[in-house]
């Protein structure tokens, strides 16, 4: 739970002042992320999928990046700091496959539906499926395949 945003269940997230507190019972699993903030929200804002209604679509991958045809994409971002370099929110897209790059952000995803394989340079693959949750570093070289997916993000892109 957190201060007046009760209670929080799989698939869910929020993001919280620095002042805010936050519990959860014995065996609970959670990620938390913490970080200097100058302009962090001023109350707990909640990021619940299942009560956002329609996320707006958003520019695809550009086409120079793109291995398979141009997906579609969505972007709904609840929370970007005046510096623009930490942001939350939920995006899905549609399949498609992206070639390798290296990554422009840190970015911790929780994947609420679909799955995506991480190929990295080396050749070493990481698949990650619903309910996974985890971190791409930035500068990591790696391709994205994806037969589509949603997920929650939170992205920080170092000044």
């Amino acid at each position: 739970t957190a201060d007046g945003l009760g209670a929080f269940g799989p698939g869910q997230a929020m993001i919280l002042p620095a002042s805010a507190a936050l519990s959860a019972e014995a065996g609970t699993a959670c990620v938390t992320l913490t970080a200097d903030a100058t302009d962090g929200p001023g109350q707990p804002m909640a990021l619940r999928p299942d009560t956002l209604g329609e996320i707006p679509p958003c520019d695809p991958t550009p086409a120079d990046l793109l291995l398979s045809g141009t997906p579609e994409q969505t972007d709904l971002t609840l929370y970007k700091d005046a510096a623009r370099n930490f942001g939350a929110g939920v995006w899905t897209t549609t399949a498609y496959h992206r070639r390798s790059i290296a990554f422009p952000k840190f970015e911790v995803m929780h994947m609420l539906s679909g799955w995506i394989e991480l190929t990295e340079d080396s050749g070493t693959v990481h698949r990650f499926e619903t309910g996974d949750t985890f971190l791409i570093s930035k500068d990591t070289r790696c391709d994205w395949n994806t037969g589509g997916m949603e997920k929650i993000f939170c992205t920080l892109t170092p000044t």
